[in-house]
Formats: structure tokens, C-alpha cells, sequence
């Protein structure tokens, strides 16, 4: 796991310039993975959403784009999905959703927090809210040095005040893997939504389901869905 910046090496220097994480292009490339593979399950998330709505899919796209928050299009997609599937396959869609949440929630820091590094932690990237390394930087001194070299070096190399997340590789490449996973089953519920119109076969569906309730942390989501959808219908009965 990340370990806190505080912890590894307390008020160590840390370098935020545009370029800095590309002194370790190789960490670097888990991150990319991670974004990548996310790319890939939301366009899948909105081609559901489509059909769902048996709606076209560029349709889909910009209705999906006029909500402005994160939420509000997962609520949306969320909602089609209840419209548009029976109970068994809303469950396993709400289980998809609750056990790729961990990835998709990585992937949210990854994209919006910013990447760093410290001469202090060698082969290491650093990831800290964008907000708190601006609110480090404000100062007149650093600025007018921007000013007179348009070197961003200036305004992006501070201290640590511990709230930036140390990364070594083992911790990359693991949200990495996690990123993967995730868009694999997103995937193979396309598939699944699919299957009747490309296969036409009950035992390639069920085949398909199969391989989506392998995943552990899916299983997991679907059994915690099943016991308290089952706990709802006893209290209603």
C-alpha cells in the first residue's frame, strides 16, 4: 500500500513540475494503464447505458456529457440499468459496479491529483491533492522567479506538509492489475448483454456470466447484494 510522504521521509523535497514523473517512465506506465483501462470500461458503461435505453449510443454519449458531475452520470447509468435489465441481471450489475468502485475511486486521484517525485525517495512517485500543493506554493518569491524564466520548476518544487502518497512500484502495479480486472468484467457484461443477438446461445451466456462471478471481489458484491435484498424482502413480507 501507499505509505504517507510524512512517514517515509518527513519533510522531505518534493518536485511537482509537469515533467517530473517521467524521471521513472516505468512507474509511469502503470499509471497510464490504470487510466487507460478505465477509458475503456466507461465507454463500455455508456454503451450499456444505450442499450438499456435501447437508445443510439452517440445519443447516450451526449446525454451522459450534459451532466456535469461524476454522480449524476452514474446515477443515470444506474437508472437505465434498473429500467432495462430483470432482477437477477440488475444484481449482477450493481455487484460490478460495487466491486470495481476501489479501482474506479484510484483512478479518480490518479487523473486529479498531481504526480511527483522526491531526490529524498528514489524510483518512487509521489501523488498529492492538487489543492494542498497550490496552497504550499503561494508566495510571492516563487513566482517572480516564474516570471523572469518561465521555468515551472519554480512554482512546483515545495516541502512536504505529509499529505502526498508515496507509490513504489509494487503499489503501481498492483492498481494496475486492480484497473484491469475491472474493465475485463465491465467488458464481459457487454458481452453478456449481448449474447443473445451474437451467440444465440443460453450456454455461452451462462458461460459468460460464469467468468464474471469468478472474479473474487464481484463474488463478494454479489453475495453482500443477495443477503440484503433477501433481508428487504423479509421485512416487506
Amino acid at each position: 500500500m501507499p505509505q504517507p510522504m510524512s512517514r517515509v521521509f518527513p519533510r522531505g523535497r518534493e518536485n511537482y513540475s509537469p515533467t517530473a514523473a517521467l524521471e521513472y517512465p516505468h512507474l509511469v506506465s502503470y499509471v497510464h494503464t490504470v487510466l487507460q483501462a478505465w477509458a475503456t470500461a466507461d465507454a463500455h458503461l455508456t454503451g450499456q447505458a444505450a442499450h438499456f435505453l435501447k437508445a443510439d449510443f452517440k445519443t447516450v454519449i451526449a446525454m451522459m456529457d450534459a451532466l456535469k458531475s461524476a454522480d449524476a452520470k452514474r446515477a443515470a447509468q444506474k437508472a437505465a440499468a434498473r429500467a432495462g435489465l430483470n432482477d437477477d441481471e440488475f444484481l449482477l450489475y450493481e455487484a460490478i459496479l460495487k466491486a470495481t468502485k476501489p479501482s474506479r475511486d484510484r483512478r479518480n486521484e490518479f487523473a486529479h491529483h498531481l504526480w511527483g517525485v522526491s531526490a529524498d525517495v528514489p524510483n518512487a512517485l509521489l501523488l498529492a491533492p492538487t489543492e494542498k500543493i497550490i496552497s504550499t506554493q503561494a508566495n510571492a518569491a516563487r513566482f517572480d522567479a516564474f516570471t523572469k524564466t518561465k521555468n515551472t520548476q519554480h512554482l512546483v518544487t515545495t516541502f512536504s506538509h505529509g499529505e502526498a502518497m508515496v507509490y513504489r512500484e509494487t503499489d503501481l502495479r498492483q492498481s494496475a492489475e486492480e484497473a484491469e480486472q475491472a474493465v475485463y468484467v465491465i467488458v464481459m457484461f457487454t458481452h453478456l448483454l449481448r449474447s443473445d443477438v451474437i451467440y444465440r446461445a443460453t450456454l455461452i451466456r451462462e458461460q459468460i456470466r460464469l467468468q464474471i462471478c469468478n472474479n473474487p471481489q464481484v463474488r463478494q458484491a454479489l453475495d453482500t447484494l443477495s443477503r440484503r435484498r433477501a433481508t428487504r424482502s423479509q421485512t416487506t413480507a
